[in-house]
């Protein structure tokens, strides 16, 4: 399982936006970007709605990934 960085990632690269553009339309850096895809810094919730905006998903649907991605590496470490 990816780990939240590597989803939005993921999302970043089938949309074909590099992480600057991606960094720029979250208002972040992209040393901020690029540490938040390698998992070193999370994402701020308060960017989930900006972020599910940007790749057309519903909000609820990020919501239930970051849950799994949390509780599955919070297990594996248990």
């Amino acid at each position: 399982m990816d780990n939240f960085g590597q989803f939005i990632k993921r999302l970043r690269t089938e949309k074909k936006f590099n992480q600057t553009k991606l960094a720029a339309q979250l208002d972040l850096d992209t040393g901020a970007l690029s540490k938040i895809e390698t998992g070193k810094k999370r994402l701020n919730v308060k960017l989930l709605p900006k972020l599910a905006e940007i790749f057309e998903l519903d909000i609820e649907k990020i919501l239930i990934i970051t849950y799994f991605v949390e509780k599955y590496k919070y297990s594996v470490l248990m």
